[in-house]
């Protein structure tokens, strides 16, 4: 009897073990159900790696950054399919709710705009290159002791936004507002994580990284977050 009852007892532990196993496999979330937004991703969505963007259009560390990656796309894409690594951008305008940056706010939701319209990447980087062309190159706001911009157009977005083929319906939407709650929900569930901007997660851990020397560099410190 003492020898059935602890038999028993092994069958009953044994099934429990493989209940959990199962469960947790079944429970345990992918890759893509991670993403806030397939549109704002780029690589495989079930990638074995899953790095992650916070970034803020008005930011001058993330544009540096932004810039070394555009530049270099063709690597950078590369390295993202050699590495089997997911990159998620997730734009907030942190700067707006930080540090009162005005143009951060309109910024942010030019960007949800184009993204509304499946144009996320191409105003992305549109927006990038001409801010860059414009203010940065000519060392404006490009470190917080640096001049800032003053002398922004009120049609700035919409105009980056029709080189990139947007029309009526993008300049509607930032008319409205339309995706004011979109950046402030954005923001609200970056400002939780993120410790300043840029913020990367390199597979769930906060890491560093630096733009401001070229894509080799880049590239060394996503290298310390693959698994």
């Amino acid at each position: 009897m003492q020898k059935a009852g602890r038999i028993a007892i092994i069958a009953v532990i044994v099934i429990v073990i493989g209940v959990i196993i199962v469960f947790g496999s079944s429970t345990k979330q992918s890759t893509a159900d991670q993403v806030w937004d397939e549109q704002t991703t780029l690589g495989n969505l079930e990638a074995k790696n899953h790095y992650i963007l916070y970034t803020d259009l008005m930011c001058p560390y993330c544009a540096v950054l932004g810039q070394t990656i555009i530049h270099d796309q063709d690597k950078f894409n590369q390295w993202l399919s050699d590495n089997d690594v997911l990159w998620e951008v997730r734009i907030t305008d942190y700067l707006y709710e930080g540090s009162g940056i005005e143009e951060s706010r309109p910024a942010a939701e030019s960007i949800y705009c184009a993204r509304n319209e499946g144009k996320f990447w191409d105003y992305y980087s549109a927006a990038l290159e001409q801010l860059y062309q414009d203010y940065q190159s000519k060392g404006i706001a490009i470190s917080k002791t640096a001049p800032q911009i003053k002398d922004l157009p009120d049609d700035y977005w919409q105009k980056i936004g029709e080189s990139v083929g947007l029309g009526e319906d993008f300049k509607t939407c930032l008319d409205t507002h339309a995706t004011a709650e979109d950046v402030e929900n954005a923001t609200a569930k970056a400002a939780k994580v993120a410790s300043g901007m840029p913020s990367i997660f390199y597979n769930g851990e906060e890491g560093v990284i630096d733009g401001t020397r070229g894509w080799d560099v880049v590239k060394s410190y996503l290298n310390t977050g693959l698994k």
